[in-house]
């Protein structure tokens, strides 16, 4: 009964008008998420003012040899941003290899070194399989301060020493961001949407020319979820997103040239970026062991070969030499490069012409050069 009459008083009231409900559009959403990058984007926004002004050196037009955009991205806070970064490689005469700068200044992380590893096992396997590589290109990654980690940009650092060695421009409207394995696979990245924002801003702000854009693996296809204005570019051909799966894709798009493949003899074309990378390489090592004999020529005493982190080691240790020919496997077989290296200079030299090595006993991880493999190229 009394909730009879409790209801009878209610509806005898006065009526009360229901407050309109509350509806958020996107539009809302949008102006909301702009208005909060806009208070936490100052270190992105100074970091763009700094490359318009010149202070940071990156083209977004033009051809360059051995020059890369590469990608990366940066967190302040809560907030997260790509930024380009140019990336070099310079080859000339020598054995060492891939040398990494980040890692001989000490800024390169742990899952970097193992990218540029990675690209050790590359070039080996494209090139390196009837003779061994003979070369020293220098990786850096220009205008960096602090630590240097992830392999995202391994394929990024790829394209550089390929772009050097077979001395063909690199399309500098394009930015690439990617890893990459030692069969020449593209690999999935992280932080894909931020990277491919980062450099749309900066070619935005220069003045999109309808050729620029970001190259990314194939894999982060369903990972793409951009701004409006970066879509909208997109379709309207203003600004573009090249996926691939393979190196040999990849160096394609980045130089407008075929990257070649093998023939019936063995051999790249000429005129392809392989073909032109293979050339280069059988160049340098030809000029290495003619300057190698001038040294003896010359009247020198002696010569040491640098191993630990060169050529030498790349076959020494495990972790670099997964070749499972006559150059690689058991202990025996890891030497055996440096000692046919060794014999030929014994042999070119004569008995009188000291020869050595610098080299590490043991690398103090499992994955390294043990001690017992060290201690045979020692006292054999």
């Amino acid at each position: 009964f009394a909730v009879a009459q409790a209801r009878c008083r209610l509806l005898e009231g006065p009526k009360i008008e229901p407050k309109p409900p509350l509806v958020v559009t996107a539009e809302d959403v949008a102006a909301a998420w702009q208005e909060r990058r806009e208070r936490l984007a100052s270190e992105e926004r100074h970091i763009r003012e700094l490359t318009l002004r010149g202070e940071v050196a990156l083209d977004t037009t033009g051809m360059r040899v051995g020059v890369v955009n590469g990608l990366s991205v940066f967190h302040t806070g809560d907030v997260e941003f790509g930024q380009p970064m140019r990336i070099t490689a310079v080859v000339a005469l020598g054995r060492e290899g891939i040398v990494d700068v980040e890692r001989e200044a000490q800024l390169g992380g742990a899952i970097h070194t193992k990218g540029v590893a990675i690209l050790r096992g590359y070039l080996a396997r494209m090139f390196g399989q009837e003779r061994p590589l003979s070369l020293r290109a220098q990786l850096v990654f220009e205008q960096s301060y602090g630590e240097i980690d992830g392999d995202s940009a391994s394929s990024s650092e790829l394209f550089a020493v390929l772009s050097a060695l077979a001395d063909v421009g690199i399309d500098q409207s394009i930015a690439v961001t990617g890893s990459v394995n030692q069969l020449g696979e593209m690999q999935a990245i992280g932080g894909v949407c931020a990277k491919i924002e980062g450099f749309f801003d900066l070619c935005h702000a220069r003045g999109l020319t309808g050729s620029q854009g970001v190259m990314i693996p194939k894999a982060n296809l369903p990972h793409l979820v951009m701004r409006d204005d970066v879509v909208h570019a997109i379709q309207r051909g203003q600004f573009h997103v090249y996926t691939i799966s393979s190196v040999a894709e990849g160096i394609e798009v980045l130089t407008g040239l075929p990257a070649g493949e093998r023939d019936a003899t063995g051999r790249f074309p000429a005129a392809s970026v392989f073909g032109r990378v293979e050339r280069r390489i059988i160049e340098i090592a030809e000029r290495l062991r003619q300057a190698e004999a001038h040294g003896y020529d010359g009247g020198m005493d002696g010569i040491e070969v640098e191993a630990y982190g060169h050529l030498f080691d790349q076959f020494l240790s495990p972790f670099t030499n997964h070749r499972d020919d006559e150059w690689g496997g058991d202990d025996e077989r890891l030497l055996r490069f440096p000692w046919a290296v060794l014999s030929a200079i014994r042999e070119r030299a004569g008995p009188d012409f000291a020869v050595g090595v610098r080299m590490a006993i043991d690398e103090t991880w499992p994955a390294g050069t043990a001690t017992p493999a060290a201690a045979g190229a020692v006292t054999a």
